[in-house]
């Protein structure tokens, strides 16, 4: 065998080496990434499920108090509170009649 045969022999697994342990960076990397997005996936899955569980909450809420503000602005509350509280009475109606004979 000549010196250059034993060489190269050397050199060739260097060579593979290198580019094994480029291959399993890259391995590694693309595994670390493929993780943190799938953490990042589950997170924002969370995140989503408990905003809608929130919003769902605050249309019952919301309707709740839609059916308590026509509660409040009925007719028949204010004039309750009108008699009660402040003592107001309805006002009585007067009928006017216009005398046509007196204006000749």
């Amino acid at each position: 065998m000549s010196a250059f045969a034993s060489h190269n022999r050397r050199a060739v697994p260097r060579k593979l080496r290198g580019k094994m342990a480029i291959g399993l960076a890259l391995f590694g990397i693309a595994c670390f990434i493929k993780v943190w997005q799938r953490v990042s996936i589950d997170q924002m899955n969370r995140v989503n499920w408990q905003k809608r569980l929130e919003l769902r909450q605050l249309k019952r809420e919301n309707a709740l108090l839609i059916v308590r503000v026509e509660q409040l602005k009925s007719h028949e509350r204010i004039t309750r509170i009108a008699r009660e509280q402040l003592g107001l009475v309805s006002a009585t109606k007067l009928t006017l009649y216009e005398d046509l004979d007196e204006k000749r």
